[in-house]
């Protein structure tokens, strides 16, 4: 039987940055080839309705085609799932780097339906939950197609779908509420409990300030139901575009964003901020194209055109 380091096979489909744990860590060839024989796809594409989508269902089976083929992508699928399919994979995974737009996320996905299924009956989720948990894995899996009209998706979406095959996420309401442990390091603030709840906010609907209140007092009775090691007095935080610097200087006095952004406490911020691809729809970075068709997005066009810089808040609910 042959082992294989999973690096190696990794960086053969694209990988670019891997997790130090994936290093020196082999595979055997063998059980990674005999595992993939056992997935079924068809059954995984009808439970999150992906094949009734005819887009998604044109450019997905061709790639499926491929992979039924290749060797190294069915062990990095089994690699991919070994790793980021676990009950102690707390949080969005961002060790990951892939210059490579293809189908292996949406493969990796639909591969842990199963595991999917059990982590829901674990966490004793109602239809309602599972419904929305089966919707948000076909959007991880469409998204990018229907957006930003990619032949494949991100490797994003297969992380932020990870969230959702592992159950530490539900949908209460308007908003999201991940369980995570707490990463975050800024001084003076300091926290003691090792789990913490990570905000979301989906794309669509408004955003306000009613439907968000009913979400947050709704989910302070519900989530220790869902999230047994959550400790029952929790920290929510929000780490988004919608919290970035500068931005509040943009908004009408009356906005939905400058009133939930006023919810927070914000404690810093990291990296480049995700309100370009968020706030326009795009991943381009030709300012120029960007649409203007509203007043936030003319003034923050304006802004970016003129050199301005934006970063993604994190911040405590107060």
């Amino acid at each position: 039987m042959k082992n294989m380091i999973c690096a190696d096979i990794l960086k053969k489909v694209g990988f670019t940055e891997l997790p130090e744990e994936l290093d020196d860590q082999k595979v055997n060839q063998e059980e990674a080839l005999d595992w993939a024989t056992h997935i079924d796809f068809e059954r995984a594409l009808k439970f999150y309705c992906l094949d009734l989508h005819k887009n998604f269902m044109s450019l997905f089976e061709p790639y499926l085609k491929k992979w039924m083929k290749d060797t190294d992508l069915k062990m990095a699928t089994f690699m991919l799932n070994r790793f980021l399919f676990e009950p102690d994979k707390y949080g969005w995974d961002k060790r990951f780097k892939r210059e490579i737009i293809d189908w292996l996320p949406a493969i990796v996905l639909l591969s842990g339906y199963l595991i999917h299924l059990d982590n829901m009956k674990k966490r004793s989720f109602d239809l309602s939950q599972i419904e929305k948990h089966r919707d948000r894995i076909k959007q991880s899996c469409i998204l990018d197609m229907e957006v930003y009209h990619m032949n494949g998706i991100d490797l994003s979406h297969l992380m932020w779908g990870s969230i959702f095959i592992n159950a530490h996420i539900v949908e209460i309401g308007r908003l999201q509420y991940e369980i995570k442990k707490y990463d975050y390091a800024f001084l003076p603030f300091k926290m003691d409990q090792e789990f913490c709840i990570n905000l979301h906010i989906p794309r669509m609907g408004k955003l306000d300030s009613q439907s968000v209140e009913v979400s947050l007092e709704m989910a302070k009775k519900q989530l220790n139901r869902y999230f047994s090691e959550l400790p029952h007095s929790f920290k929510v935080f929000l780490h988004s575009w919608l919290l970035s610097d500068h931005l509040e200087e943009y908004l009408p006095e009356m906005s939905n964003i400058r009133a939930f952004r006023h919810r927070f406490e914000i404690l810093g911020y990291s990296g480049t901020s995700s309100l370009v691809k968020f706030l326009f729809n795009t991943c381009s970075d030709k300012i120029s194209d960007y649409p203007e068709d509203s007043s936030l997005r003319y003034k923050v066009k304006r802004a970016l055109l003129m050199g301005k810089k934006f970063h993604n808040g994190i911040g405590l609910l107060k």
